[in-house]
């Protein structure tokens, strides 16, 4: 994982299985983008083949305090955790980084 804020977003790349051993790293991403001061969080989710619901609940939080957005596309997996939990829509779903800091 890697993170760095980017003008008045805040940029999270994740890869590989994503699960609650990966959460309290994704915490910490989420807490540096509040003292950057940022307004908007992107997370690319591109490279993810897995995600449990430790990472939704992640999401949905990060989708409380910041205008949230991922870059996909996304893997089945993922896909399918967020179709099954009806959280789908709650999450724009960008093509690439590029679209998702400029919109």
């Amino acid at each position: 994982m890697t993170h760095r804020p980017d003008g008045d977003s805040f940029v999270v790349i994740l890869a590989g299985e994503v699960d609650i051993d990966s959460a309290s790293e994704i915490e910490l991403a989420l807490s540096d983008a509040g003292r950057f001061g940022a307004s908007r969080v992107v997370i690319d989710v591109s490279q993810v083949v897995f995600a449990d619901s430790t990472v939704l609940h992640l999401l949905l939080s990060a989708a409380r305090r910041y205008e949230l957005r991922l870059v996909g596309p996304l893997h089945r997996s993922v896909r399918r955790l967020l179709d099954v939990t009806g959280t789908a829509a709650r999450f724009p779903v960008d093509p690439d980084l590029d679209t998702a800091l400029h919109r």
